[in-house]
């Protein structure tokens, strides 16, 4: 990803534009800009370091299916339109561990928590209600 640490390229304005398109498309217009503006604020280079880092150093792949769900429960919320992690990406690892749970999140992207707090709640409410009750 050289052009996301290039010098000729103003990472404070194309890092957040690149970004966006993680965002489902109807996502609350100031929402999306809070996201804009936080990935507007990064060092030079961090985000690519960033990159780097989850999509090469690190890789789980041979070891997810070691994850114990009977002492950590495995909920895994994915949204339609993120596309660095797609929702067959993620339903493939959860078939990878026993015990996960998955489920998409139709009208969602990337970030849920951030770019549609209500519509993410829906997804995350009814998870922590079933470890409330199973506690």
């Amino acid at each position: 990803m050289g052009w996301a640490d290039h010098a000729q390229v103003n990472q404070s304005i194309f890092v957040p534009e690149w970004i966006e398109g993680l965002m489902a498309p109807h996502s609350p217009a100031a929402c999306a800009a809070d996201i804009w503006w936080h990935y507007s604020q990064g060092g030079h280079a961090t985000f690519a370091r960033d990159i780097e880092f989850y999509s090469g150093e690190w890789d789980a792949r041979g070891r997810v299916q070691r994850i114990d769900t009977t002492r950590c429960p495995l909920f895994m919320l994915t949204g339609e339109y993120d596309y660095s992690c797609t929702v067959e990406h993620s339903a493939a690892t959860a078939a990878r561990i026993a015990g996960a749970r998955f489920q998409p999140m139709p009208g969602m992207g990337h970030f849920p928590f951030a770019e549609n707090p209500p519509l993410f709640a829906e997804y995350l409410l009814p998870i922590l209600a079933a470890l409330r009750g199973a506690g």
